[in-house]
């Protein structure tokens, strides 16, 4: 909630409005942590039972269902903050969003995988201390917030062009 005021560049506390938002979407929040668990132990127990069985067909459709539906968490979570719908309908919007955005979503995951995966490889690969202790300070303290800052910057337009509605502030 908070990126996503600073990315509408509207003014916001951050202690009150912080817990204030947990405390009103609490419920989604745990609704969809529990289908997080779900889905995941369903890719995990599908991925052994199609790779054991030489069903690759099925293993790269699993792939595509999971790409898809971390895609969607781009959306999840602002579609949650800024709307009163249901969390079917939530999943359902973020779903569409995230296929009918394809090239900029890819974009995102991109920019995430360079600043999560690629940059502590590289700075472990090196060997340099100095450059490993400088990215995992940046993994821990800026890098959460530019890139909570990025994507509720770039996904505030696209959900009020495609879900047609102006946010509702907690």
């Amino acid at each position: 909630y908070i990126a996503y005021e600073y990315g509408n560049e509207r003014p916001c506390w951050l202690t009150i409005d912080f817990w204030n938002s947990i405390k009103a979407n609490f419920k989604h929040g745990i609704l969809l942590w529990m289908l997080d668990l779900l889905v995941t132990y369903g890719v995990i127990y599908g991925l052994v039972f199609y790779i054991s069985n030489n069903m690759y067909i099925c293993v790269m459709i699993l792939f595509f269902v999971m790409y898809t539906y971390i895609l969607s968490h781009i959306y999840i979570y602002q579609i949650i903050i800024t709307s009163d719908m249901r969390m079917k309908d939530i999943l359902k919007c973020s779903i569409l969003l995230a296929i009918a955005r394809l090239p900029q979503n890819l974009l995102i995951l991109l920019l995430l995988v360079v600043i999560y995966v690629i940059l502590p490889g590289l700075a472990t690969i090196c060997g340099n201390g100095r450059l490993v202790s400088l990215i995992l300070v940046l993994e821990f303290g800026l890098f959460p917030a530019l890139s909570s800052f990025t994507i509720n910057f770039y996904i505030y337009p696209v959900i009020k062009k495609y879900l047609n509605y102006e946010s509702n502030t907690n």
